[in-house]
């Protein structure tokens, strides 16, 4: 049945479509010369499409633009992290698009707008390399090259995810393509002879299939082996190179079965009982389609096709190949596309037509051993783990290489025993002993085993010893010898009894809680935790794992969720200045570090799957530097010129610094502290560096925010302490009482220390769904009217918060409440009238905030250029003077001035004292304003020296925030009073006390 129709595209034919990898996301290619990306979506919103019956939606996240004419192939990457397009045109033939924001992209999305829709291009490829269309992209599976294919003919390799370079071109020279002549004839026929070269890349990896190849004149699949990009050609054959003879007419889709065949013979016990470093016995599957509508099936255990047919009864063209797994044992399905409109399916039986696939197990162990990768499962699709190649020597080139290598070989084998002349030195050992000698004698250079004969004495009373604990099972002849220590290490025995305790508390807990009742537990010390409650324990699900009762703490519940991208990337800064340069002159591109998390088994290794976060340096797209974490996935990652942090969700810190001269232009990194334990999932960081007070030495700060709603202020550099810490429960607190509607709950949008070291919150109210109030607004204004927006509370969706380390209490500088002011604009703050930090707020809040509850009415208003002129022709509708409009511009005016006062933005004060002073005389307030001058005029008068910033009309300081009090009222209080006729006896009053002053 008919799922979905999409229909994004503006031209007139879709050419390409691939889903991707992981199966959540799908991406099209059309004539339109776009390439758009779709993600499932919940909601049912049809466009005004009456008629749309699909059964799922899906919802365009991206629309990729660099091409000028038709895209006609389409590529992503095994991690789904980019996706490759090739077109027509020769200005633009392959372009990579960067798409490592997808994880948080999705239809669903509440920051689905703050993520560009409109992606550019990320690389440029094939330009002056491809000298004709390129019609045909894919990648490797292992995720290091990818290859391209066109009408030159030839196929290109580049490096992927490395500086994105040529590889290695094969063209008509290496015999598998039909040389062509320039001239116009053969240049047009050889771009008419079909629209696509589909080329595929082998499901392991091992070689590539590319279309169009021609060997004595027929045509044929030609596989281009990945070991030195090798080819069978009529003259000369390769290993692991071949050609796939059986189509009279171009092939021009090769498509790889994403599933290994097995192809080992014996029992399922057989192949149990094999070795993991033996890799499983396999074939690829593999189809092909060629220009009159043939479809051939291919393995490689088999040297003819194992299945032909002839899909378009019209003899039209085969234009994409697709496969796919029928659940419940149902075998493998393979898709044909036709040019005449039709689609073809075809079912291949397993095991009975093509074989037994190999298992899941199995192929990822291919990949292990072929490429050291694992291959990550997330539960929608496979997705595989990059890796780069190492470039280095493999063998010894050189004398001291040798000798050093010779000299630990030599320790080491002096450290497994020595020679024959030291046996008989040594004490007679026991036969525990001896065994822990014999396990250790392996080589540390090749892993070859050596086992020396070992003097060993059996005490008379130690045989019936050895047999009765052979008789009770712990030390018969069959169980593995088992390693004693020699000595008691305290750390050790210390480690090793806490977490016998650990495990001993968790499986206490474990049970306990699958009963009902109330029933009591026991931690392993003895003591007795509370009874629990009947029913079901309740489980939190907040990344974070429960403490056992027994440990007497208490893990709160999780305020702010951490975030769970798969990739976390930070622009790494450069210094200021470079006072010693090592590298000469070093070019001015990017250096990037990515946080990429993934499950795999550490090398080495034959223990379970672990969280793994891979942290990698790179420049202009080329790893040069990268470090694991095991046991953890990152939560959030930010850089200075000096550090680089990375939290993490189990609650830790990792630093790491650079080079004190070149800094992060050498590319390289370490770790410069332990790690600093926090106790919850990292929500957020922030690094502030700046110059220290001595000459030469730089000061860092870190700000931490963890999920249970705590922050601090930590120095890292020169020493390292606590500033300052706190809480952002308070102010979230404040949105939720605050809030009309229960079903929000507020969400840190962005927390900072600016540029005047005041630390600024952004909270955003969302929906408990997960989207945005705008979400909520657009999606319920169809069914609720225009003016039927869901109630957020006053302050509206997005509120701005400034901590007062004095207090040590949060004030709230900016949200919607004053809506209603007649100085309140949503629309940005114009240059030239107000610039500084409150201002910045403002425009946050305004941008990303929905309306208050409050609706404005559509009386004129002052614009931000002063212009008063609507403000007093509606004085007087409005009630005259004491009417409601003017004491909330008044209010407003106050409140700025406060926030304007925290922040320590002189401008900004200046400029809404300005106002403020003008709503007063506006209003004709001629008490009030005798009021504001007499407070200035007489504080002048007890006037210190001091310049206190806040309550500035109860301070006694000269100045505020460096303005001088005659100058306020000079400069602002008497021209503004003058712009009131009403006012100019007060006026002029005021005028003659500050002149003799």
């Amino acid at each position: 049945r008919l799922l979905c129709t999409l229909s994004a595209h503006t031209g007139s034919s879709v050419l390409a479509v691939r889903f991707s990898t992981n199966g959540q996301f799908l991406a099209s290619a059309g004539d339109d010369a776009c390439v758009c990306v779709y993600a499932p979506s919940k909601s049912s919103f049809t466009g005004g499409n009456l008629m749309d019956q699909s059964v799922e939606h899906w919802t365009r996240i991206k629309l990729c633009r660099g091409h000028t004419l038709d895209v006609v192939g389409l590529a992503w990457a095994p991690d789904d992290s980019h996706l490759v397009s090739c077109s027509l045109d020769s200005d633009a033939p392959i372009i990579v698009w960067k798409l490592t924001d997808l994880g948080s992209s999705d239809g669903n999305s509440s920051n689905k707008k703050a993520n560009a829709i409109l992606t550019n291009p990320y690389k440029i490829l094939g330009k002056d390399i491809h000298t004709s269309t390129v019609k045909g992209v894919t990648f490797d599976p292992a995720g290091t090259y990818l290859a391209s294919s066109g009408d030159d003919p030839a196929v290109c390799i580049w490096r992927a995810h490395d500086d994105w370079g040529l590889e290695r071109r094969v063209d008509a020279s290496s015999g598998i393509f039909r040389s062509w002549n320039k001239g116009e004839e053969d240049v047009r026929e050889l771009s008419s002879q079909t629209l696509f070269r589909r080329l595929s890349w082998s499901t392991d990896g091992a070689y590539i299939c590319s279309t169009n190849a021609t060997i004595k004149n027929k045509h044929v699949a030609s596989t281009i082996s990945r070991e030195g990009w090798s080819v069978s050609s009529a003259n000369s054959a390769a290993s692991g190179a071949a050609n796939l003879v059986g189509h009279k007419q171009p092939v021009v889709v090769s498509r790889h079965s994403p599933h290994l065949l097995d192809a080992r013979k014996g029992t399922e016990e057989d192949d149990n009982d094999d070795d993991d470093d033996d890799e499983p016995e396999y074939a690829t599957l593999i189809a092909l389609g060629d220009k009159k509508g043939f479809v051939t099936v291919w393995s490689t255990r088999k040297s003819r096709p194992i299945f032909k047919l002839q899909c378009s009864e019209s003899k039209r063209t085969v234009t994409d190949l697709a496969w796919g797994r029928v659940p419940n044992g149902g075998g493998l399905l393979l898709l044909v596309s036709l040019m005449d409109g039709h689609i073809v399916a075809l079912r291949f039986g397993v095991p009975g037509e093509i074989g037994p696939i190999l298992s899941e197990k199995d192929q990822s162990r291919v990949f292990q051993l072929r490429y050291g990768i694992d291959l990550d499962d997330d539960g929608m699709g496979r997705r595989r783990m990059f890796v780069g190649d190492n470039s280095g020597p493999k063998l010894i080139e050189n004398a001291l290489q040798f000798t050093l290598e010779e000299e630990q070989h030599n320790m080491d084998y002096d450290n497994e025993g020595g020679d024959g002349e030291n046996v008989g030195t040594k004490q007679n050992l026991s036969a525990s002993d001896v065994k822990v000698n014999q396990l250790e004698s392996r080589s540390k250079t090749n892993g070859k085993k050596r086992i020396r004969p070992l003097l060993m004495s059996v005490p008379e009373d130690e045989a019936p010893k050895k047999n009765r604990l052979s008789q009770n099972g712990i030390a018969g002849s069959n169980d593995k010898p088992q390693k004693e220590k020699k000595s008691s290490d305290p750390m050790k025995d210390a480690l090793e009894s806490a977490a016998k305790a650990a495990s001993a508390a968790e499986d206490i807990n474990a049970s306990s809680s699958k009963r009902d009742g109330q029933t009591p537990r026991k931690d392993p010390e003895g003591a007795i935790d509370e009874p629990t409650t009947g029913g079901t324990a309740h489980r939190e699900h907040n990344h974070h794992r429960q403490l056992p009762a027994s440990s007497g703490v208490r893990l709160g519940t999780a305020q702010i969720p951490h975030s769970t991208s798969r990739t976390h990337s930070v622009d790494l800064p450069f210094l200021t200045s470079q006072k010693v340069s090592l590298l000469g002159d070093l070019d001015e591109s990017t250096i990037v570090a990515d946080c990429t998390n993934s499950v795999k088994v550490p090398v080495g290794s034959s223990g379970h799957s672990l969280p793994c976060t891979v942290l990698s340096i790179s420049r202009s797209g080329k790893k040069q530097w990268r470090d694991e974490l095991y046991g953890t996935s990152c939560s959030a990652v930010a850089a200075s010129e000096d550090i680089l942090a990375v939290g993490t969700a189990d609650g830790c810190i990792y630093l790491y610094g650079t080079s004190p001269t070149l800094g992060w232009k050498s590319v390289t990194a370490f770790r410069s502290h332990p790690p600093i334990v926090v106790g919850n999932a990292v929500v957020s960081l922030q690094i502030k560096s700046s110059e220290g007070q001595a000459k030469g030495k730089r000061a860092v700060e870190i700000l931490v925010v963890t999920s249970d709603g705590a922050f601090a202020v930590y120095a890292l550099l020169p020493e390292t302490k606590l500033l300052y810490k706190g809480s952002v429960l308070a102010p979230m607190t404040h949105m939720v009482l605050s809030s009309q509607n229960e079903s929000l709950q507020p969400r840190l949008a962005r927390i900072q220390v600016t540029s005047s070291n005041k630390l600024l919150l952004l909270l955003s109210l969302q929906a408990s769904s997960g989207r945005s109030v705008s979400d909520e607004n657009g999606a319920r204004s169809g069914s609720r009217g225009a003016g039927s927006t869901p109630s957020v509370g006053v302050g509206g969706s997005l509120q701005a918060f400034v901590y007062n380390r004095a207090m040590e209490v949060w004030m709230r500088v900016s949200d919607s409440r004053f809506i209603l002011s007649d100085f309140y604009s949503t629309l940005p703050t114009i240059n030239g009238v107000k610039q500084g930090a409150l201002s910045n707020i403002d425009d946050m809040v305004r941008s990303g905030s929905s309306l208050s509850s409050l609706k404005p009415s559509h009386r004129g208003r002052q614009t931000s250029d002063g212009h008063t002129s609507a403000m007093y022709s509606h004085a007087e509708e409005e009630g005259g003077s004491h009417g409601s409009s003017n004491a909330i511009t008044r209010a407003h005016c106050e409140d700025r001035m406060a926030c304007a006062l925290a922040l320590g933005s002189a401008k900004e004060f200046e400029h809404w004292l300005t106002l403020f002073v003008r709503t007063l005389s506006m209003g004709g307030f001629a008490d009030h304003l005798r009021i504001v001058v007499d407070l200035l005029m007489g504080s002048t008068e007890a006037a210190t020296d001091s310049d206190i910033s806040c309550c500035w009309w109860l301070s006694s300081a000269r100045s505020v925030l460096n303005l001088d009090r005659k100058y306020l009222v000079k400069k602002i209080v008497i021209p503004e009073m003058s712009k009131n006729r009403a006012l100019q006896r007060i006026t002029n009053e005021i005028s003659m006390e500050v002149n003799s002053l």
